[in-house]
């Protein structure tokens, strides 16, 4: 994906997201920019675009509380990978639920350790000072 500015705004506006339960949208995040509401006090609300494989351009409206969380859970950034996918409203509830999967360009899933880096920090705290010490109460 480049980044040149002149590519940037040759790529399609594209058009809203407006799923059904069970709809999942996958694609590519192209770009992510903040859209003001005009229900509320004019909260803003984050406005993820994303091309789909099949080369749509669709505009995901995160103003829904969950999405919002569960977006700002995997926080997503331009050029990785998200799959959203909408579970409608919960029986008596007046929310909507949805699930964000986001997997960065270097294959790793977001929110997952680098379990390198875990493995090193524990090598690490066994060969410092007092040695191995792992009697920390829970």
């Amino acid at each position: 994906m480049s980044n040149s500015i002149l590519d940037q705004l040759s790529e399609p506006s594209g058009t809203g997201w407006r799923p059904k339960p069970g709809d999942v949208l996958v694609g590519t995040v192209l770009r992510i920019s903040e859209g003001v509401s005009t229900y509320n006090d004019g909260s803003v609300y984050p406005i993820v675009a994303v091309k789909t494989e099949g080369g749509e351009v669709v505009n995901i409206h995160c103003f829904h509380t969950v999405l919002k969380s569960e977006m700002a859970k995997a926080r997503p950034a331009r050029g990785d990978r998200i799959g959203v996918r909408y579970e409608g409203k919960p029986d008596g509830r007046s929310y909507e639920m949805y699930k964000v999967a986001v997997e960065k360009p270097d294959g790793k899933p977001q929110g997952e350790p680098d379990w390198d880096q875990v493995a090193k920090a524990a090598e690490t705290e066994l060969e410092g000072p007092g040695g191995y010490t792992d009697e920390e109460s829970f």
